[in-house]
């Protein structure tokens, strides 16, 4: 859904942009506008990617370069221009109070979009038990040391949970299981979110959804495992 939704979006937008460049940039505060708010958006998004990179694999370490770049680019393809005919349109334009309270609506539409796509990225990466100060993903209680046979133990609580998920989640393929504190792999992600201390008592496993193929995003899992008091038990699963 959240794939869906993002193309959704992405092709409203491109017809947006389409519109305002049809329009001279120096007379319609309705295009500059359009430009500006999609702008926005895509300062938000960079916000929000600084913040949540999107992980890859270390053969294409590189490409997490240019995915962080991408939101840099476009903000200045969009607000350049704006700002390099800023002086025309100032001197041969009269803005409505409508086509303000217009303006305003983009931005907060645009607003609204990212964060609910935000909402349902996170609700899409798995459901949340516990909170805590660092995030409201992370357990509630300390994890203990992984201790002896710690790989072993991970998958055996990522395959429990497995078999109580949704039916096309009980067909899948364990990939790979790391502790999170190696440093390369999705391990990071529980470090940066939860601390030294969580990331270095977590495990990760990746799994693979037959599935779910062809989408990349749905087909891919990481879980993030620690030894309880309770028991061994995923706590969060990014994907």
């Amino acid at each position: 859904m959240i794939n869906f939704s993002w193309s959704l979006l992405i092709l409203t937008v491109a017809a947006l942009i389409f519109y305002a460049a049809a329009q001279d940039p120096t007379a319609s505060a309705f295009a500059r506008r359009v430009v500006f708010a999609v702008g926005l958006f895509w300062a938000l998004h960079g916000v929000y990617l600084w913040f949540h990179p999107v992980p890859v694999p270390d053969s294409l370490a590189w490409l997490g370069y240019g995915l962080a770049a991408f939101p840099a680019i476009a903000i200045i393809l969009h607000w350049l221009p704006l700002w390099l005919t800023r002086v025309s349109f100032k001197a041969g334009s009269r803005q409505s109070k409508t086509t303000m309270v217009g303006a305003k609506l983009l931005v907060l539409l645009s607003a609204a979009v990212l964060l609910t796509a935000w909402d349902g990225a996170t609700t899409e990466a798995g459901p949340s038990r516990a909170s805590s100060q660092s995030s409201r993903n992370c357990p509630s209680e300390p994890p203990l040391e992984p201790g002896p046979q710690a790989r072993d133990r991970a998958i055996a609580a990522v395959r429990e949970s497995l078999r109580t998920g949704p039916e096309e989640w009980r067909t899948y393929e364990i990939q790979s299981a790391y502790p999170a504190s190696r440093a390369d792999g999705f391990g990071a992600i529980a470090v940066r979110m939860c601390g030294p201390v969580v990331g270095r008592r977590t495990w990760v496993v990746e799994m693979r959804f037959p599935k779910l193929e062809p989408s990349a995003s749905l087909s891919q899992g990481q879980a993030f495992v620690s030894r309880f008091r309770s028991g061994w038990r995923v706590w969060y699963r990014y994907h």
